[in-house]
């Protein structure tokens, strides 16, 4: 994903690529959220450009659904996975199934 998104091929993405990354995989968040992201994952003495490990963080960013990460939270005891029976009382409770 990081070498498709870097159109210049100079090994760092700007926003512009990041922007373009987006649209491309469909994910629609509000530009100023993008440029948040950005900015806090661009840590290194080269502002203004991510390089891998930096996208990387961004991904995980990107990626992170704050509303199911509580969900899972809340049926794990804090635990970040679920055991069987909490998944069988998120499924009851929130998904109405059985």
């Amino acid at each position: 994903t990081f070498e498709e998104a870097d159109k210049n091929g100079d090994g760092f993405l700007n926003i512009e690529e990041i922007h373009q990354l987006m649209h491309k995989l469909n994910v629609n968040l509000p530009r100023r959220k993008v440029r948040q992201m950005f900015q806090e994952a661009d840590t290194d003495e080269n502002q203004g450009t991510l390089t891998f490990e930096e996208f990387s963080v961004f991904y995980k960013m990107m990626s992170l659904r704050r509303d199911l990460y509580l969900l899972l939270l809340s049926y794990s005891d804090k635990k970040d996975h679920l055991t069987v029976e909490e998944f069988a009382q998120f499924l009851k409770m929130e998904q109405k199934a059985w």
